[in-house]
């Protein structure tokens, strides 16, 4: 596994984020999760790893915009509206988008997804695209935002 350079306390009371286990940060909505799974991600590449990043509250190009910031060392936001307003240099911006490109796969889709559809696409990124960690950013959105939902708990179980 990897350990979060980010997350040092965290760290070291998980003993590091092991393959083939579920580790899962939740609390109320809008305080930070989203920035947190990015950061364990990208704390994964600067260990060797190739993520592949499951975000379904946004799409891939702003996914690849928070990795290019991170790398220049920008917040997303001012980054994403105007990235060569960021104080980079436009070498620097190509790298930062080459980097994110390379050492990230993004699945592509928003919103709910049916549990079989959804295991598709993660076997699809760890065997096809060789990804390690995977990174799940609102798996309540995969479940309990799909109309065909009845027993969104049961879902949410078997996803697990």
């Amino acid at each position: 596994g990897f350990k979060s350079n980010s997350f040092p306390m965290l760290t070291e009371k998980l003993k590091g984020f092991r393959n083939y286990e579920l580790t899962t940060i939740s609390t109320f909505s809008s305080v930070g999760k989203s920035p947190v799974a990015f950061d364990i991600a990208a704390d994964s590449v600067a260990q060797g790893y190739k993520p592949g990043l499951i975000f379904l509250e946004e799409m891939p190009k702003k996914t690849l915009f928070r990795a290019e910031a991170w790398k220049l060392g920008v917040h997303p936001n001012k980054y994403k509206f105007n990235p060569f307003n960021c104080g980079k240099t436009k070498e620097e911006i190509e790298e930062a988008w080459v980097w994110a490109n390379k050492n990230f796969r993004v699945f592509n889709h928003f919103g709910g997804i049916k549990t079989s559809k959804l295991m598709e696409k993660i076997r699809y990124l760890v065997f096809s695209q060789g990804c390690n960690p995977i990174i799940f950013d609102h798996i309540s959105l995969a479940i309990s935002s799909r109309e065909d939902s009845v027993n969104d708990t049961k879902e949410l179980d078997i996803a697990m």
